[in-house]
């Protein structure tokens, strides 16, 4: 054991490896990663890796993707193809695979590098600090690459793998002698908290779209040239509105004062009409950074969720203004007993229904804007019915602006309700009519490429 797990061992194993994390190797054929919300800022990750060591390689340990170093992750599982557990590498032992894997790329870089303190310094702070506390470390690091960048295309290469080291970890799976030159899958799951938290008035306004911004997720398992596919599934009563991937170009800073994003030589594409699904997927090849995140936008979905909630504020405005306007025409004295069950039991019945399509916790508090707004719509022919019995067992008890007034006031209250549920559906529907009229206009605008063609 002691082989395998040993620090001399661990630091030969990560210079041995330095040739496999290096761009082009092509050893790793493609990656496979589905995520999944499974309660508020959290996420289910799973991940396949389908790779073939080389028959050279004289590693025991092969580093085939990344682990966030934080937040911490739960439920984790990693598997090799027959279904059995893969022993894995502390954090310690990490520490000492890493930090030779990222001296070793130096030196192959410029020998020089790693004579410099600060520059060891760098490394040994990057390699086993939480993330928080590398940024000094990284920005002395691209200092000193700086200057020869134009040398070496490796060294963006560096910047980027010292950058995602700074949060991240290799995950490393044991190389038998059997193992070499034969192809295989791995997977592994685990789920940890996506760090987009919000404050309660902030999802209130997000859930009842009037601002929904992307969630961000790091694509640490991407890697820098192999084929990756990455499926989101959004939680049912939940629309996927944007799956969009935002590549950093951390190397790039080298020659300038701040990181810059830009497009590179990467294919992606998009399942065509995911959007309307419950998974939405992207499919990358070619080569790209090694720092990427995606933008996931999830919101409430219009049908199973804002229309009902719609059409059920609607009934119950309907139903308090009947009974506003019934009260008027005849003496509720006689029909105390009915008018406050219809009162009490409908709006129940409608809030139930209505509560049926919002069964998953994560879904729950994405809707909370949309719940607040259909549970005031309910409460209010409560207290017209409480308003009722207050009256009917002391007559002299009636409110100060008279039982007919309070009514109406309610029916009004319940029609602005509805209004607020019908406003934030206003940029909804122009975007609609903006894509109708485009639809319109194509006819005209292919005939015009035509003619002057």
């Amino acid at each position: 054991m002691e082989g395998l797990y040993g620090k001399r061992e661990l630091k030969r194993d990560g210079q041995l490896a330095v040739a496999l994390v290096k761009p082009g190797g092509g050893w790793i054929h493609r990656v496979v990663q589905k995520t999944t919300n499974v309660a508020p800022d959290y996420a289910k990750t799973k991940v396949s890796i389908d790779f073939t060591v080389p028959e050279d390689f004289e590693g025991n340990w092969a580093p085939i993707t990344f682990l966030p170093k934080w937040p911490p992750l739960t439920d984790f599982d990693f598997r090799d193809q027959d279904d059995k557990p893969v022993p894995l590498l502390t954090s310690k032992q990490n520490q000492h695979l890493d930090r030779a894997l990222f001296r070793a790329l130096l030196d192959s870089i410029d020998p020089a590098l790693l004579q410099c303190a600060a520059v060891k310094e760098a490394v040994k702070t990057i390699t086993s600090r939480a993330p928080n506390d590398t940024q000094v470390a990284l920005d002395s690091l691209a200092d000193h690459l700086r200057p020869i960048a134009s040398r070496d295309e490796n060294v963006k290469f560096a910047v980027e793998l010292g950058s995602l080291l700074a949060g991240c970890s290799f995950l490393c799976v044991p190389i038998a002698e059997k193992d070499r030159g034969r192809r295989q899958i791995y997977s592994l799951s685990y789920t940890t908290w996506t760090d987009n938290a919000a404050g309660v008035l902030t999802r209130i306004v997000r859930s009842m779209a009037w601002y929904e911004p992307p969630e961000y997720l790091p694509l640490i398992h991407m890697g820098k040239d192999s084929n990756f596919h990455l499926s989101v599934q959004a939680p049912p009563s939940l629309k996927m509105r944007e799956l969009v991937p935002k590549f950093f170009a951390v190397g790039d800073s080298l020659g300038e004062d701040e990181d810059a994003e830009v497009t590179f030589t990467a294919y992606v594409s998009e399942v065509p009409g995911s959007t309307r699904r419950p998974i939405n997927a992207l499919y990358v090849s070619g080569e790209r950074p090694l720092v990427a995140d995606v933008g996931i936008r999830l919101a409430v979905s219009r049908s199973q969720v804002i229309a009902p909630a719609i059409v059920a504020s609607t009934l119950i405005a309907c139903l308090t203004t009947v009974c506003a306007l019934a009260h008027n025409t005849f003496d509720h004295e006689d029909a105390i007993e009915p008018v406050v069950t219809v009162l009490t039991v409908v709006p129940a019945l409608i809030s139930i229904l209505l509560a049926s399509q919002l069964r998953e916790t994560f879904v729950r508090w994405k809707a909370l804007g949309v719940q607040l707004v259909s549970m005031a719509s309910g409460l209010v022919p409560l207290i017209m019915a409480l308003l009722l019995i207050r009256c009917s067992v002391d007559p002299e008890d009636e409110p100060a602006i008279g039982l007919s007034t309070a009514w109406e006031l309610c029916a009004t209250i319940s029609w602005v309700l509805v209004g607020l549920l019908l406003i934030t559906q206003v940029p909804a529907v122009l975007r609609r009519l903006g894509r109708f009229g485009s639809w319109l206009a194509k006819p005209f605008r292919r005939g015009k490429v035509q003619a002057g063609a």
